[in-house]
């Protein structure tokens, strides 16, 4: 068993244990969403076995969906870290003061507050996700860099190298989407191309 299975697992278990258990849900409705906050966690696991690989060549629905729903649950795994690393630090000023409220989830911190900050917490790591989601599948911005290199042959002036690497390409960035350089803007194609037919240039692809 890798360190990445175990400490996927490690995250899932943080969130049922530190989240959904502490719930004032019933205890069907928790087994349920246990069971799917892990499965979440492993999705690289469970990714694994049912296509034998790392999902290169799963159905682009389940990539998305299935990225999207661990990212998530990564997210709110360090949420709640924080939120317990906050609780530790505050808690010696909170037994000076009298306050009897627990670290750690009891009887006493069952409060209309604490489903609140909790309900806040997993619907900031779905919007998290989505953002990161959207980031993930957006054109990317074409960057130039101008370089002087001393001695450069006047031949070689204006020499122009478009590098193109992690594309990873597969059910969710397909032939189309490289033949069209990235969707309907493309990466600058236009212009590249005038530029290469006039001084000429490189297109080296990194995988």
């Amino acid at each position: 068993m890798s360190m990445i299975t175990l400490f996927s697992a490690f995250m899932g278990l943080y969130v049922i244990v530190r989240l959904i258990l502490p719930s004032g849900m019933n205890w069907p409705f928790k087994l349920i969403l246990s069971l799917f906050a892990l499965a979440c966690a492993e999705k690289l696991l469970l990714t694994k076995l049912v296509y034998g690989t790392m999902g290169a060549f799963m159905p682009e629905p389940v990539q998305l969906a299935s990225g999207y729903l661990h990212s998530a649950v990564t997210i709110l795994f360090l949420l709640l870290v924080a939120r317990d690393a906050l609780l530790l630090l505050t808690w010696p000023f909170r037994r000076s003061t009298g306050r009897q409220r627990k670290i750690f989830y009891g009887h006493k911190e069952k409060k209309p507050a604490s489903g609140f900050w909790a309900f806040t917490l997993v619907l900031l790591a779905l919007a998290l996700s989505g953002y990161g989601m959207r980031e993930a599948l957006r054109v990317p911005p074409v960057r130039e860099v101008r370089m002087q290199v001393p001695g450069l042959p006047d031949a070689l002036n204006g020499f122009r190298i478009a590098q193109l690497s992690d594309l990873h390409i597969g059910p969710t960035f397909g032939k189309a989407w490289l033949a069209g350089g990235g969707g309907p803007h493309g990466f600058a194609q236009p212009r590249s191309h005038r530029h290469h037919r006039r001084r000429g240039g490189r297109l080296p692809v990194t995988p």
